[in-house]
């Protein structure tokens, strides 16, 4: 019963770096864990990833050690505390282990690091990315996964940029059948509208659905 059980509890891997305080109990003991068996980290199949600060590097390092393409789906949200840490960010995204992710999450202060990152992965196909914070970042030379389907966009901030050239960039690749957009409350002013208007001017016929 020791195999199936493993398979069952490593399948999913939950690991939250707290804003203040020691972390918890679990989380030395689950990285000692990964980096000294590596037949569990074989088992790993889905990372959900909170950092609401720069983390020690003991506690994450495993992640690094995962088979290259293992993992199917990746949840990463990092909050303001290092939004401004591309390096950190983007190295987590490039991470070898998330080269076989098809479905992302990707909540934070975003970068053209942070994004290009995300973008790259070559087997993804649907992608939901929330930017909640406001920061610049230029999206001019980015290029849409080959194999992406679906695109969910969050825009919690009025009159930023990078959603609205991402959203462009999506509408216009052929491979993209469904896309969706959803606006937080005083999110969209007329500006914002406006640029809404633009980037899902270049639709392609491909495109199966739009909600809005």
């Amino acid at each position: 019963w020791t195999i199936p059980a493993q398979v069952y509890l490593y399948k999913e891997v939950v690991v939250d770096i707290k804003m203040s305080g020691s972390p918890s109990s679990s989380l030395p003991l689950l990285s000692r864990t990964m980096r000294g068996c590596p037949h569990l980290r074989a088992l790993v199949r889905s990372l959900k990833l909170v950092t609401r600060r720069l983390p020690s590097s003991e506690h994450i390092e495993w992640i690094r050690l995962l088979p290259e393409g293992i993992l199917c789906y990746c949840d990463y949200r990092w909050g303001l505390a290092i939004g401004l840490n591309d390096t950190f960010v983007a190295s987590i995204l490039q991470a070898s282990a998330l080269r076989g992710v098809r479905r992302i999450t990707v909540n934070g202060p975003h970068s053209p690091e942070s994004v290009t990152a995300t973008l790259s992965l070559p087997h993804l196909e649907e992608l939901n990315i929330s930017f909640y914070y406001y920061r610049h970042c230029d999206l001019s030379r980015i290029v849409v996964p080959p194999k992406l389907k679906r695109v969910f966009i969050v825009i919690g901030v009025p009159s930023q940029a990078a959603p609205y050239k991402l959203l462009e960039y999506v509408a216009s690749a052929p491979q993209v059948q469904d896309i969706a957009v959803q606006f937080h409350p005083y999110s969209s002013t007329v500006a914002d509208r406006a640029a809404l208007v633009n980037a899902l001017s270049s639709t392609t016929h491909n495109l199966r659905r739009l909600h809005l």
